[in-house]
């Protein structure tokens, strides 16, 4: 938590954050990762999903503002549609 606040405040740039996962796959300590995800995305200036799915859920379970998410769709690498 304490590296996001540095780099912010040092470098006086944005941090967006792309969210993937809205957790890691292996959770050894839950409550603490729920902590620092929630410390982050109140820390980024914005948040990236790419899904309308995700982009909800990242809402309800972190809090992020409307105004600080975005959804980038991710593409398929299908060919011959």
């Amino acid at each position: 938590m304490i590296d996001i606040s540095l780099v912010k405040y040092l470098s006086r740039n944005k941090i967006i954050w792309t969210i993937h996962n809205l957790y890691g796959h292996e959770l050894f300590f839950p409550k603490l990762e729920k902590l620092i995800r929630r410390h982050s995305a109140k820390k980024a200036d914005g948040s990236i999903t790419h899904c309308n799915r995700a982009k909800k859920e990242v809402q309800k379970e972190l809090g992020i503002p409307f105004n600080k998410k975005y959804m980038i769709p991710y593409g398929n690498f299908i060919t011959g549609l």
